[in-house]
């Protein structure tokens, strides 16, 4: 994830889809009912051509929905490990859009506040 927000050549529609995938694919990790809770950044791996995202290290993941403050304490993770210069507050606000509409859309448990 590092190397792909640390790359000059991405311009703003890679870094937007980007922050639309990351956000899907963590909904759609905890819509089925997947708790991981190492969130960080070096823990993602990003697919350079297609920007397709992957959580790696799943040593801790376990099969159950993680609660509102777990699903909030993976995405605190995530932008603590981000140097703030990486990921602007914009593209980091939609992470948290895409999470939430994907979460909604596929009926979850997951109550959000």
């Amino acid at each position: 994830l590092r190397t792909i927000l640390g790359d000059p050549k991405r311009d703003a529609a890679d870094r937007t889809r980007l922050a639309e995938r990351l956000g899907q694919s963590l909904a759609e990790l905890h819509a089925a009912g997947i708790h991981h809770p190492d969130c960080s950044a070096k823990h993602v791996y990003v697919e350079p051509t297609s920007l397709a995202v992957r959580l790696i290290d799943w040593a801790g993941a376990t099969l159950r929905t993680p609660t509102w403050r777990e699903a909030a304490r993976s995405f605190a993770m995530l932008h603590a490990s981000l140097h703030e210069n990486l990921a602007s507050d914009r593209e980091r606000l939609r992470v948290l859009w895409s999470y939430r509409r994907t979460l909604r859309a596929s009926g979850s448990t997951i109550v959000l506040p």
